[in-house]
């Protein structure tokens, strides 16, 4: 697939239907992550794949902490919970959780740079969580490209605590991806207008 063609055509799957999907697969697409630009190269992921029983907790645990934000009298957290509740049945439903993280050793953790957030430690955990990040976009990429659908999920951090200690895992945790064939055809998304998004400064806006 052109590679054009790919960042077109992908689609944020939210269906999945039960068809198991090969290891190898999975292996292809988390090699496409480890191909992200890195900054100074350090490569901070760390990739944790979930599958069967084991996902069906984690997809648990997601669900009650969204349980208990739907509950609370705060309505943003309230739409948070709902909005949560509703991620943990895509992390069912779909045959692989992979769980992505930013090394620990390369940030000295995220707990660390919060309780002290000087400029340059801050820069240094945000350049690596970038890292991670193209990571991520790369594996989607790669799903779309094999026949997979993806989805990006960041609610599974309003359980975060719960996920690490439940998975046994000591770095940051960045994001869940979610891999299998999709149930149905996501609409193509609308785009904003370049004008609103796109500028130009130096001799080409002249």
């Amino acid at each position: 697939m052109e590679v054009f063609e790919a960042i077109r055509g992908r689609r944020s799957v939210r269906k999945y239907t039960s068809q198991p999907v090969l290891p190898e697969m999975i292996d292809r697409i988390i090699e496409a992550g480890t191909w992200a630009p890195s900054a100074k190269n350090v490569q901070p992921w760390r990739f944790l794949v979930v599958d069967g029983h084991s996902k069906d907790q984690v997809a648990e645990i997601v669900r009650r902490i969204g349980e208990q934000m739907a509950q609370s009298t705060n309505s943003l957290e309230r739409e948070l919970g709902i909005g949560t509740i509703k991620t943990a049945g895509i992390i069912r439903q779909a045959p692989i959780l992979i769980t992505v993280w930013n090394a620990a050793h390369a940030t000295r953790g995220e707990t660390a740079v919060l309780q002290d957030p000087n400029p340059n430690r801050l820069l240094s955990w945000s350049v690596r969580l970038q890292s991670v990040s193209a990571a991520i976009q790369n594996m989607l990429l790669a799903a779309h490209a094999l026949g997979l659908g993806g989805l990006w999920i960041c609610d599974i951090n309003h359980a975060v605590i719960q996920v690490k200690e439940y998975l046994a895992v000591e770095d940051d945790l960045v994001a869940g991806v979610v891999i299998g064939y999709s149930e149905d055809s996501p609409r193509i998304p609308q785009r904003r207008p370049w004008a609103e998004t796109v500028r130009w400064f130096g001799v080409s806006s002249e």
